[in-house]
Parts: structure tokens; sequence; C-alpha cells
């Protein structure tokens, strides 16, 4: 605060003076700091904006390739398990 402000020297006389002097420093304190707050909130959601986005993104992602994955398998064994099929219901009925 001393140097942000220059509450390290103050320019005035008297005890109410510089009580006066005191409580305008730290309110225009308050002030600065209120809007670095406000910025600093900002930041955060602009943040955790992109961060749902792309967490949003990699599931759906995931998803496409999690159901290419399974069409992969499932055109690859089909024919296999249509023959297993039929040979299940062969030993079955005899």
């Amino acid at each position: 605060m001393k140097r942000r402000v220059g509450l390290g020297q103050l320019r005035v006389r008297g005890r109410p003076a510089v009580f006066h002097a005191i409580y305008l420093k730290i309110a225009g304190w308050n002030i600065l700091r209120a809007s670095v707050c406000t910025k600093m909130r900002e930041i955060v959601y602009e943040r955790a904006d992109m961060a749902t986005f792309w967490f949003t993104f990699a599931f759906l992602r995931m998803t496409i390739a999690a159901e290419s994955v399974c069409m992969a398998v499932i055109s690859r064994f089909l024919p296999y398990w249509r023959e297993f099929e039929k040979f299940s219901k062969l030993g079955t009925a005899a």
C-alpha cells in the first residue's frame, strides 16, 4: 500500500487529518483491488467456459470413436457370429 497509494508519506498534519487521509487511501486501495477482482473473475469465467467446451468436445469425440470401434468390431465378427448361431441351433435341435 505504501507504493501503490502512497501511504508511506502523508502530506497532512494533525490527528483528524491523518485519519481522514488514511481512510481515503484505504478506500482507494479497496477500489483498486475490486477492479482487479472483477478482471480476475472474468478471466476465470472465460477459462472455465473454455474448459467445459473442450471437455464436452473430448467427450463427444471419445463417444464417436467408441461407437466407430464398436461398429468395426461388430462388422468384423458378425459373419462368425452368424455361423456360430447356425451351429448352436443345429446342436440343440439334434
